[in-house]
Formats: C-alpha cells, sequence, structure tokens
C-alpha cells in the first residue's frame, strides 16, 4: 500500500475501495483532494522557506572558495596555474590556501567568472556586498536544481505506474530530499559542496538506468576527481552489470584515470 507522508493512502486499499462503492464512492475523492491540496500547499511554502534559510545563513567555506575562484582568473591570465597550489589567498587579515582538488576549482571559477568581471570593471569590493556574496553561494542552488532534475529522472526510470502515479512519487522524492538534514544543514546553512558530485552520480545512475554505458561512465568519471566517495557507488553497479574481468578492468581504470 503507497504510504503518504508517514500514513497510509487508503485510496489505493481494494478492501477500502469497495467498502467505499458501497457508501457512495465520496470520500476517497474528498480523501484524494484533501492531499492534493495538501502537497501543493507543501510545494509552495517548501522551497520558499528553505530560500529564507539558505540566504539568512553565513558559512565561511563559499566565502574563501568565491575568493580562490576569482583569483583563479588573475593566476591563469599571469601564467602563473601551474603555480596554483603554491598561492596564498588574502582578504585583510584573513589567509586561505587551496585545499581541494584543481577540478573543483575549474568549477569554482567558471561560476565566479562573472564577479572577476564585476571586480575588473568597476572597482566593487565583491566580497563586502551583500548580491555579489549571495551570488557565489547560489552556485549550490544551482546544483541543488540540476539534482532535482536528476532525482526526479531516476524515480521515474524506477517506479512503475501511470504518468499521474509517476508525476505524484517525483514529487514525493523530490520534497522529501528537499527537507532532509543533508539538504537543509549540509547546503543550506553550511553550503557543503558535497552535492555538485551527488548530481553527476545521480546524472550517471540515470544512464545506467536506461543502459547506456557511455555516459554512465562519463558522469562518474567527471564525479570522482571531485569527490572519492563517487566511487563506492560506481563500483557495486559495474559489478552487477559485468562479470568479465578485462572489461570491469577498462571501466575502472576510464573512471580513475581522469
Amino acid at each position: 500500500v503507497p504510504v503518504r507522508f508517514g500514513f497510509h493512502d487508503k485510496s489505493h486499499d481494494p478492501v477500502f475501495l469497495e467498502h467505499s462503492l458501497k457508501q457512495g464512492g465520496s470520500f476517497p475523492l474528498a480523501e484524494r483532494k484533501e492531499n492534493n491540496i495538501r502537497q501543493r500547499v507543501l510545494l509552495l511554502l517548501t522551497p520558499g522557506f528553505f530560500l529564507l534559510l539558505f540566504y539568512s545563513c553565513y558559512y565561511a567555506d563559499f566565502y574563501e572558495t568565491g575568493l580562490e575562484g576569482v583569483r583563479f582568473w588573475d593566476i591563469l591570465f599571469e601564467g602563473k596555474i601551474h603555480h596554483f597550489y603554491s598561492q596564498v589567498f588574502l582578504i585583510g587579515n584573513m589567509q586561505y590556501v587551496p585545499l581541494y582538488d584543481f577540478p573543483m576549482y575549474i568549477i569554482f571559477a567558471l561560476w565566479n567568472f562573472p564577479l572577476w568581471v564585476v571586480e575588473k570593471c568597476t572597482g566593487i569590493d565583491i566580497y563586502h556586498s551583500v548580491l555579489c556574496l549571495m551570488w557565489m553561494k547560489s552556485m549550490l542552488l544551482f546544483w541543488l536544481l540540476l539534482f532535482q532534475k536528476a532525482f526526479g529522472g531516476v524515480i521515474e526510470l524506477a517506479v512503475d505506474g501511470s504518468r499521474n502515479r509517476l508525476s505524484e512519487m517525483r514529487n514525493r522524492g523530490e520534497m522529501l530530499f528537499l527537507t532532509s538534514t543533508f539538504t537543509v544543514t549540509g547546503i543550506a546553512v553550511l553550503g557543503q559542496y558535497d552535492i555538485i558530485t551527488m548530481t553527476l552520480m545521480m546524472l550517471g545512475l540515470k544512464a545506467y538506468l536506461q543502459g547506456d554505458k557511455k555516459w554512465f561512465t562519463i558522469w562518474f568519471a567527471l564525479a570522482a576527481p571531485l569527490k572519492y566517495f563517487s566511487l563506492l557507488i560506481y563500483a557495486p553497479l559495474v559489478l552487477m552489470d559485468e562479470k568479465r574481468i578485462r572489461r570491469i578492468l577498462v571501466q575502472a581504470f576510464s573512471v580513475i584515470l581522469p
């Protein structure tokens, strides 16, 4: 029996339906309508509360990565990109050094390129501008939206049913993730970047369910240099699908080499 936010959805119960039909059949329709209204209200209010929390919490990590993403372009145009990890980045009396793997800084640099342009053209102190700081943190929101889209696609591939049923399950899954402790604490409050790797992993899982081995490997090859925990998902999926040692090794090296 499907579960609707913690309680049983009796409108799918054959015994309940039979009893209801004898009574005129009005209660299941009313219950379904009430639940639909409740879900719509949640779908409207939850993102609003999330955005309020997201932009109300300030954590120094995105401040640091925003600085490094902007200075990435200065170092690149100076021809010193091979010395990137020997740089010390300064904001006032605070010193920062690069700690992530290099592909992560490429993502930071691409997102913060508009801020580099703003700083060069206007001279605005982007590290003390509310709008600029909101832009820095909004990168997490961008990746969260990509994750939700990929996650919804995986749900539709994994669940059988009518179009309405798939839409309902997708909305539930996306809502559960948006209100989870990982999302609220890890993304909205602390601003952690695991969501980037998780998005690439989810795209890889979607390709796996579609039987597209090429993109399955590509997405995980992009995810692995960012956070190595993606290999904990990639390895079991490969072993479930492939039993020949040579092909297992080929797929392993395809992900590890980048």
